[in-house]
């Protein structure tokens, strides 16, 4: 198992320095720089340009200055913004912020998919199944900046039960709607996994076979039917997990949620290329390593799985 990690882990590094490349030519794409963006709208003189220009390294060939980051990231620098702000202090700020979301988010999801799932799964056809298959369709055709908003709408704005920003000290409450919102639609995928599996389980031998041994429904559903349904309800919880670490930008840009995805959506409009880099190579990162924990867990959760 540990060569299998460690091997998994060196092959990440010639995938992150692709995805930093294709990241770093597309931002060559984009037209301005940020160099526009601090001078302003009066444009400044050329020789503000031309000095900016150089100070940046932005009057260099693209690939030479993609070579100057790397040198720079492997010493483990990630630079500094347009505004002359570190990177690593900005990310260490805000990448608790987004971890704490991403896993309340995900806590939330796991709780309701599960439930209604298994709900669900116990008593297909009928009024409870109907329901929780409802709520999934909703959670599934439901889009995420919508939801947002009308969560805003109704309990900021009509009953001011909770703020419409993430701008009050308690982290607890800035929480609430956010997690509910970015949690509605992992939850709806788990739910209809669990749903399947374990309709699928609960028709096998050996679960007649413990039915027949007298023990009750629940004991059935819960000790051995949904224990082999959590493959794939684990691989989805993984990737959502990742996805959820890297920053949701649309969620924390509705309510100004000081994370990893709204500081990516200022680089992007700053054209600030180290900002992007960093949250990509971060974001690629994480979601990597999402991906090397589900798989460990595949062996945990069932025996029959090798890694050689």
């Amino acid at each position: 198992m540990l060569v299998y990690v460690v091997r998994r882990l060196l092959l990440a590094v010639p995938l992150l320095l692709g995805i930093l490349f294709l990241t770093f030519f597309l931002m060559q794409l984009v037209p301005g720089s940020p160099v526009e963006r601090l001078l302003g709208e009066r444009g400044g003189t050329p020789e503000e340009r031309a000095r900016l220009m150089r100070e940046y390294n932005f009057d260099r060939p693209w690939w030479e200055q993609f070579g100057l980051y790397v040198a720079r990231l492997a010493r483990g620098d990630l630079g500094t913004s347009v505004n002359q702000v570190p990177i690593a202090a900005e990310i260490a700020d805000r990448f608790p912020n987004t971890c704490i979301l991403a896993l309340t988010s995900v806590a939330l999801a796991t709780a309701l998919g599960l439930l209604t799932g298994v709900l669900s799964a116990v008593k297909p056809g009928s009024w409870t199944d109907h329901a929780c298959r409802f709520v999934a369709v909703f959670g599934l055709s439901t889009p995420v900046f919508w939801f947002g908003l009308m969560l805003m709408l109704f309990f900021a704005l009509k009953l001011r039960w909770l703020p419409s920003s993430s701008d009050t000290p308690s982290l607890a409450v800035n929480l609430i709607l956010p997690s509910i919102t970015l949690g509605l639609r992992p939850a709806a995928f788990i739910q209809r996994v669990t749903r399947s599996t374990l309709m699928d389980i609960l028709r096998t031998d050996f679960i007649r076979t413990a039915r027949a041994k007298g023990l009750s429904e629940w004991t059935v559903v819960l000790g051995h039917a949904l224990r082999n349904a959590l493959l794939p309800i684990v691989t989805l919880i993984g990737l959502d997990l990742g996805s959820l670490l890297s920053g949701s930008v649309i969620t924390e840009t509705i309510f100004n949620f000081r994370g990893i995805g709204l500081y990516a959506l200022k680089g992007i409009q700053d054209r600030d290329p180290n900002v992007v880099m960093a949250t990509v190579l971060l974001s690629s990162f994480l979601f990597l390593l999402a991906n090397l924990i589900v798989d460990v867990l595949y062996a945990v959760l069932d025996p029959r799985v090798r890694y050689e």
